[in-house]
């Protein structure tokens, strides 16, 4: 249990129907842990939440017992229940807010390296029209951490917020 408050110290946008904004070039690590969440319903979506190896090792930290060993099997658990939240706070508020049905499916995770990570980036993009990035920096006691949100978004998805937003242009 998280005994002390994390706060978002700082958030990074980029948007593109082209470009990638993945895992930027100061962040450098041996693995990363990619969990991976397909989104169902009235538009179809990929989210992506992406840690450091020093980002999970930091998030472990925070909130597991120092007093207990945790099996990498609950680490992973862990990770995939953060995945869980913070994919659903995203998911509720779309649906929320533009009166969508849409659901995540199960998430799946996969350690990977850099390249790997963008390979599947870069081949999942092919399937979808956006993309939209966000570079998070939480805070908690003084440890910092840092991972990267990445949702893919279909033409479904910028046709229906269209009418809702005549204002909302991503082309």
């Amino acid at each position: 249990m998280i005994q002390v408050p994390i706060q978002v110290k700082k958030a990074d946008f980029f948007t593109s129907t082209t470009e990638e904004h993945w895992l930027e070039d100061d962040i450098i690590s041996s693995r990363y842990f990619m969990l991976r969440t397909e989104i169902i319903g009235d538009f179809t979506a990929l989210n992506y939440l992406i840690f450091s190896e020093e980002d999970a090792e930091l998030l472990y930290q925070l909130v597991l017992s120092p007093e207990q060993q945790y099996s990498e099997e609950m680490k992973r658990s862990l990770l995939m229940e953060i995945d869980n939240i913070v994919s659903a706070s995203v998911i509720v508020k779309l649906s929320d807010q533009y009166h969508l049905k849409i659901h995540g499916d199960v998430p799946t995770l996969e350690i990977l390296d850099v390249q790997k990570i963008k390979h599947y980036l870069k081949t999942d993009l092919r399937n979808f029209h956006y993309s939209l990035t966000l570079n998070s920096y939480f805070e908690a006691q003084e440890i910092q951490f840092k991972p990267q949100f990445i949702w893919y978004f279909d033409r479904v998805f910028l046709n229906l917020l269209n009418p809702v937003n005549p204002d909302f242009n991503l082309t």
